[in-house]
C-alpha cells in the first residue's frame, strides 16, 4: 500500500475517531445497551471495514468484519451483558485496533498473527453468544429506533463525499490514477447499498462496476455518468424516496453490457466545462487536505532554500512530491487555480533532475516567487476560506521567466531510479504490494463464488498493472 496514496491518507486520518467510538461503547455497553449505542459500534466497524478494503488492507478488512457481525449480536434484548462478554469484546476490539495502530506507526502490519489472534477470540465470541447472533441475522434498525433518518444521513453526508471525490477525478484527471480512484469509490458506495437497501441505489454501483470491467478505457465517462447519477438519486431520497434511490442511466446499462458499445457522450462532456467545483469548508475531505498543507508548504520552502547548494535527486524528488501532493489535494476539493500553480511549479521542479541546470541566483529566485504565489493562495483560502484569483495570474508571469531560463530543458517523464534515492523501489514493491496481492488472491479463491472471484481478479489484475 502506498502511503502517499490520497485515498489511504483519508483512511488512516479517520481510524483513531472510529476505534474511539467502538471502545467507548464497549466500555460503558452494560450501562447502555441502547440500539443508537450498539448502532453507532456498528457503523464505525463498518466503516473500518470499507475503508481497510478501499485501500487493500485485506486482513484489517477481515478482522473489522467479523467485529461488526458480533456487534451485531448486542441488537438482541435479551443478551445479557456480563463481566466475561464484555471482556470478550474488548479483546476482540483489540484485535481490530493493535494491527490498524501498527499500521498508523510503522505502515506495515502483521497480517497472519493478528488473524490468528483474532480467530481465538471469535471462537469464544461465537460459543459465548449462542443464538443471539441468529436472532438478529436480517435485523437493522429503523430510523425510529435510533431517532434519526440513517438513510437521509447517508445520501446527506456520504454519498456526498464521493460525489465530490468523483467531481474532482474528472475535472482534473491527470492528478490522480482514475481508475483506482474510481474502483475504490465503487468498493465504498457497494458497502454503503447494502446498508441503505434501496434497490435502484444498489442496482447502481453493480451496474457502474459492470461497465467498468468492460471498459477500462472509458473510466472519466463512466464516472461523469456516475456523478450524474448519484446526484439524481441523492436529491431523490432526500426528497423522501426511500423505495429505488435512483436508477443507472441508460449510458451506463449500455456500457456494462456490450463490450463493443459506444454511447452519446456530448451532454456528458459538458459536465467538465462546468465542474467547478464547490466545497464546503467543514467538509471531512477538505479540512484533510488543509491540516496537510502545513506540512507541504514547509518541505517545500526548505527544499528551495537548500537546492542551490545541494541539488540531489532525492531533494528534488521530496520538492516534487510535495508539490504534487497539493496538486491532488486542491483537485480534489474544488481549488482549481491552486491546482494549476502547483502543478506548474512541480513541472518546473522536475527540470532539475537534469544535471545541466545549475541553481543560481536568479533560477532560486524565481522558483522562490512561484512557491509564494502557492503559499499566499494557500495561506489566505485557511484564513478566510477563500482566495484571490490574482495569484494565479501574478504566477504566469513567473512561469514566463521560468520557461525562458529552463527552455531548453528536456524533462519528459523521467523519473528517479532506486539508485537515485538510495532505496531499492523494486525490491519495497515486491516485499509489500505484490505480497498483498498474492494474499488476497489465495483468500479469494478459497472464499468468493465465481462471480466475485471475476470482479476480484479484474481488480488485482489493475493493480499489478500499476506495478509493472
Amino acid at each position: 500500500m502506498n502511503p502517499l496514496n490520497q485515498a489511504y491518507q483519508l483512511f488512516i486520518d479517520e481510524v483513531p475517531e472510529y476505534l474511539q467510538q467502538i471502545e467507548t461503547g464497549l466500555l460503558n455497553l452494560r450501562e447502555d445497551k441502547s440500539t443508537s449505542t450498539v448502532h453507532n459500534m456498528m457503523r464505525s466497524a463498518h466503516s473500518l471495514k470499507g475503508g481497510s478494503a478501499s485501500v487493500g488492507l485485506q486482513g484489517i478488512k477481515n478482522i473489522a468484519h467479523k467485529l461488526e457481525d458480533y456487534i451485531k449480536a448486542l441488537y438482541n434484548d435479551d443478551l445479557v451483558i456480563d463481566s466475561e462478554l464484555e471482556d470478550l469484546f474488548l479483546q476482540g476490539y483489540d484485535c481490530l485496533a493493535i494491527p490498524l495502530k501498527e499500521q498508523l506507526e510503522t505502515g506495515n502490519f502483521d497480517r497472519k498473527e493478528a488473524e490468528n489472534r483474532a480467530n481465538k477470540v471469535w471462537e469464544k465470541l461465537e460459543e459465548k453468544l449462542g443464538n443471539a447472533l441468529k436472532q438478529v441475522e436480517n435485523y437493522l434498525p429503523s430510523s425510529e429506533d435510533l431517532g434519526i433518518d440513517m438513510v437521509a444521513s447517508i445520501f446527506e453526508v456520504d454519498i456526498a463525499q464521493e460525489i465530490r471525490r468523483l467531481k474532482g477525478v474528472v475535472a482534473s484527471p491527470e492528478s490522480f490514477n482514475p481508475s483506482q480512484e474510481l474502483q475504490e469509490s465503487l468498493d465504498i458506495l457497494s458497502g454503503l447499498a447494502e446498508f441503505v437497501n434501496l434497490s435502484g441505489f444498489s442496482l447502481l454501483t453493480s451496474i457502474t462496476q459492470q461497465a467498468l470491467q468492460k471498459h477500462p478505457d472509458k473510466v472519466i465517462t463512466i464516472a461523469k455518468l456516475l456523478v450524474q447519477d448519484l446526484d439524481k438519486s441523492r436529491d431523490l431520497v432526500l426528497t423522501g424516496d426511500r423505495i429505488e434511490g435512483g436508477n443507472p442511466c441508460s449510458a451506463l446499462l449500455t456500457l456494462a453490457q456490450d463490450t463493443s458499445a459506444e454511447v452519446e457522450i456530448d451532454a456528458i462532456e459538458q459536465l467538465s466545462q462546468n465542474y467547478q467545483l464547490t466545497f464546503n469548508i467543514d467538509d471531512p475531505s477538505y479540512q484533510f487536505f488543509i491540516a496537510e498543507v502545513p506540512d507541504l508548504l514547509h518541505n517545500l520552502e526548505s527544499g528551495l532554500l537548500s537546492v542551490k547548494e545541494n541539488k540531489s535527486i532525492s531533494k528534488v524528488n521530496d520538492m516534487m512530491r510535495s508539490a504534487h501532493s497539493l496538486k491532488g489535494g486542491a483537485a480534489s476539493v474544488g481549488l482549481e487555480g491552486i491546482k494549476n500553480i502547483s502543478h506548474k511549479l512541480e513541472d518546473y521542479l522536475k527540470a532539475l533532475f537534469d544535471e545541466s541546470v545549475i541553481v543560481d541566483d536568479e533560477l532560486e529566485t524565481y522558483l522562490l516567487e512561484g512557491f509564494d504565489c502557492l503559499r499566499n493562495a494557500l495561506e489566505e483560502q485557511i484564513e478566510t476560506g477563500n482566495y484571490q484569483r490574482e495569484w494565479e495570474e501574478n504566477a504566469l508571469n513567473i512561469w514566463d521567466k521560468l520557461g525562458q531560463k529552463l527552455g531548453h530543458i528536456q524533462v519528459n517523464d523521467y523519473l528517479p531510479s532506486s539508485e537515485d534515492l538510495g532505496i531499492d523501489l523494486v525490491e519495497s514493491l515486491f516485499e509489500v504490494d505484490v505480497l498483498q496481492v498474492i494474499e488476497q488472491l489465495k483468500e479469494s479463491l478459497n472464499n468468493l463464488p465465481i462471480i466475485e472471484l471475476q470482479n476480484e481478479v479484474n481488480l488485482q489484475l489493475e493493480m499489478v498493472i500499476g506495478f509493472s
